[in-house]
């Protein structure tokens, strides 16, 4: 009598393709948190906890450079946008778009009185923060002495929800509003023209540019939920139109500038004859991809200034989940319906037959959708965030061997991300 064994070289170290039958139902206790590297069992990768305390989650943290070299860490949690400050004793300061016009004449009690305030017509909504510039250690947050507005009462009158609780009276002050990130929503973030841009789905998207305060990028860049650098240009997705959220109309900006575009090297494209929403936008190469569900539009420069883009290509499969795109290695990387996938030039190769099993065994297809990406370039890595029966786990993509790994965390990750050094 014979018996037939599975015999796993150890240079695999997570292959669902044929499952062992004597595994537990929902992961295998030997390859969690581990990982195979030249042979040999190599523990996960730390990840470090930080004494800064944002006040909400972050749910990305940006490198930023600038064409000078300058480089800055930022957060962008639910509510702010908060630079990490290096100096001792520093913790963060807030960079959100903050309300400076005017001064205040009073502000002795909850009652806050301004002059030559536009607080009613300057967009200061109930539930943004106030301070006085005199009490505010700029970069040591949060301040304890930021106060919640509870309501606008005019231009130049606005009540806090308690006595405000510092010391000056009257003088110059900040009004950092307060950003709304909608739920499983995150942001999404581009460098172009040395000005960051970044938006949620919800606010009109921001910049910065290395000092002062975030503002609004451009009225007519309202709510998009993707965005990309493309053709020097900053490109957008899924955005409102007089209010109104278009999820198939793309747009770029002027040439070299992401405020303006109503110049004539600026444009749009709605993708009204293909099936689904645009569910994502990702770079490879020379070439732009704009990811639906079903389906992928591939796109390249013309070379012509006023139609700089065309999108002739249409390939399958696309995206269930928004979030999961992975830009590394000079392509890009998610998670489709059945399968992950890589693009090798401009077809989609799937990649994920030693985990796919795993993953939609434990993962509801509505928690799916909500798997978030981070490439982890120091370990050669693509980590997949998703909620599971067993908790969150992060599955692991090794792109330079194509192995699968699974990690969990003590807490539940809500970003990873690269800092200044």
């Amino acid at each position: 009598m014979r018996s037939k064994y599975l015999i796993r070289p150890l240079s695999h170290g997570m292959d669902s393709s044929s499952p062992s039958l004597h595994l537990g139902t929902t992961f295998s206790p030997l390859t969690k948190n581990n990982k195979v590297d030249q042979n040999s069992v190599k523990k996960r990768w730390g990840y470090s906890t930080s004494e800064r305390d944002l006040g909400a989650a972050p749910l990305t943290i940006i490198l930023y450079q600038q064409a000078d070299g300058d480089r800055y860490t930022v957060y962008l949690t639910e509510t702010d946008a908060c630079l990490k400050c290096t100096g001792a004793g520093e913790t963060f300061s807030y960079i959100t778009d903050t309300y400076t016009t005017g001064t205040i004449i009073n502000a002795s009690g909850a009652a806050v009185v301004g002059s030559g305030t536009l607080f009613s017509t300057g967009g200061v909504a109930a539930g943004d923060q106030f301070i006085m510039d005199d009490d505010h250690s700029a970069n040591v947050e949060p301040d304890t002495h930021w106060a919640t507005i509870e309501s606008v009462d005019g231009e130049s009158d606005i009540t806090l929800s308690s006595v405000y609780t510092g010391v000056a009276t009257s003088g110059t002050y900040k009004i950092r509003k307060v950003y709304s990130t909608p739920t499983n929503e995150r942001w999404t973030w581009a460098v172009v023209d040395d000005k960051l841009c970044f938006g949620n789905g919800n606010t009109r998207v921001q910049y910065w540019i290395g000092s002062g305060y975030a503002a609004d990028l451009n009225s007519l860049a309202d709510g998009a939920r993707y965005m990309v650098p493309y053709a020097n240009r900053l490109v957008i997705a899924d955005y409102k139109v007089s209010s109104v959220r278009n999820p198939n109309l793309m747009a770029w900006s002027k040439e070299g500038d992401p405020t303006d575009w109503t110049d004539s090297t600026a444009g749009t494209n709605e993708f009204i004859d293909t099936e689904d929403y645009i569910m994502g936008l990702g770079v490879t190469g020379s070439s732009i991809v704009v990811y639906k569900r079903d389906s992928i539009v591939i796109g390249n420069r013309t070379g012509i200034s006023t139609a700089p883009i065309e999108l002739p290509m249409t390939r399958r499969p696309g995206t269930v989940a928004p979030y999961s795109v992975a830009a590394v290695a000079g392509t890009n990387f998610w998670l489709g319906e059945e399968d992950f996938y890589a693009l090798d030039g401009d077809y989609p190769r799937a990649i994920g037959e030693k985990m796919r099993y795993r993953f939609y065994d434990v993962v509801d297809p509505t928690e799916a959708k909500n798997t978030w990406s981070f490439v982890n370039s120091q370990e050669g890595e693509i980590m997949w965030f998703a909620n599971t029966s067993a908790g969150q786990v992060a599955f692991v993509y090794d792109y330079k061997t194509g192995e699968w790994y699974l990690d969990d965390f003590a807490a539940t990750i809500t970003a990873a991300g690269r800092g200044a050094v």
